[in-house]
């Protein structure tokens, strides 16, 4: 339940991933706040995974020690060993100094050219042919633009993909989270007890009510926090998984409250929190 997938031109490199995951013993997966599938380590390396995401998450903590105590090669051994029980698989955006962009499953690990995908990508391929000969920068690109619509939107993803986008923009020098919001409006039909109701998807969004969602990027390069946030639900989320494997809620603005016109107050709560565990990260 997971889409991971990254595209590489010249020196940039495109990363993008949704936050659910499946969720062993539950009723149901983990769509919000889900996992953060994008761990920026540095500002030379990131990680990206798809399958178990208990074991990712244990790899990529000892993949950021590995990096620190002998360099991006012992992180990137680390990985593709990890990689070898078949219970995840792993993307891995470097920069040594040039942009280098892996493959990692099975044991085995293969220098990607141009773009990539892991998960369940089959909703994704028409975006990721055409994304081949898009000739604008990567971090400015229809592939990008057009996943965070189909995320945000939930339109013909099944019941495999979902949560919150996550984009992260690495070039020479900086590995960084990329910013974005949504707001659409959406139309309910009518419900008459005992009956069925049908109404297409275009109708749904169109309408009196409205939805936002958001991901706040911290203020600096080459860090593992990540924010995101529904400002309906009065509800933030900070990813910081070097600290914990679950996102840290962040409560935005008391529930029942009327939150229209406190936007930039809850936007900056959000942000104060994301400092927080910034300086919690580098003080490991």
């Amino acid at each position: 339940m997971t889409i991971v997938m990254a595209q590489k031109k010249d020196d940039q490199i495109l990363l993008l991933a949704d936050t659910k995951i499946g969720n062993a013993g539950e009723t149901g997966p983990n769509v919000i706040p889900g996992r953060l599938k994008l761990v920026i380590l540095d500002n030379t390396l990131t990680i990206g995974f798809a399958g178990n995401a208990d074991s990712a998450g244990t790899t990529v903590r000892r993949a950021s020690e590995a990096l620190r105590a002998s360099g991006e090669q012992a992180a990137i051994d680390l990985v593709r060993a990890a990689s070898s029980d078949g219970q995840t698989d792993y993307i891995i955006a470097a920069h040594k100094p040039h942009a280098l962009l892996l493959l990692l499953r099975r044991g085995g690990m293969l220098e990607v050219p141009d773009i990539c995908a892991i998960g369940h990508d089959s909703p994704f391929a028409e975006l990721m042919g055409k994304a081949r000969t898009d000739t604008e920068s990567l971090f400015k690109s229809d592939l990008r633009f057009r996943f965070f619509d189909c995320l945000l939107t939930n339109k013909d993803l099944g019941n495999t993909v979902g949560g919150f986008p996550v984009a992260v923009g690495a070039s020479q020098g900086k590995h960084r989270y990329l910013a974005h919001s949504g707001f659409y409006t959406f139309k309910f039909p009518t419900l008459k007890w005992g009956e069925e109701t049908h109404q297409d998807v275009e109708q749904v969004y169109t309408g009196d009510g409205h939805l936002t969602l958001g991901v706040m990027p911290p203020p600096v390069s080459g860090v593992p926090v990540f924010g995101a946030y529904s400002l309906q639900g009065r509800i933030g989320y900070v990813y910081s998984p070097l600290e914990a494997p679950e996102a840290f809620r962040v409560p935005l603005w008391p529930n029942g409250q009327p939150w229209e016109g406190h936007e930039q107050e809850m936007f900056a709560k959000l942000r104060q929190e994301l400092e927080k565990h910034i300086d919690a990260v580098h003080a490991k």
